[in-house]
């Protein structure tokens, strides 16, 4: 999936708040970026995501690839519970 900030692999783990009366539904979910820049074309960003996906396919550890290979804040390997996914449309079964 690609955004302003980047490309990124995104990992969807949990919903609560589904089914019940809630005010807010929030995801559980982990990514991947990779940025886009002069030195890294969209090209070699899709390259990379592809491999990386590959891998995670064939049973590699989604939380290690994105401590290793994101370059944003999932370096830290933690999940994050939010309301995100509404923003973004593949994700979002109601868009």
């Amino acid at each position: 999936m690609r955004s302003p900030a980047g490309f990124h692999v995104i990992k969807l783990i949990d919903v609560r708040g589904s089914g019940a009366a809630a005010l807010v539904e929030q995801t559980h979910a982990r990514h991947i970026l990779v940025k886009t820049s002069e030195i890294v074309s969209e090209a070699d960003a899709k390259r990379k995501l592809n491999n990386l996906r590959e891998r995670i396919v064939n049973g590699a550890d989604f939380g290690e690839l994105a401590k290793l290979n994101s370059d944003d804040g999932s370096r830290s390997g933690a999940a994050t519970w939010g309301g995100f996914i509404r923003a973004i449309p593949c994700l979002n079964s109601s868009a």
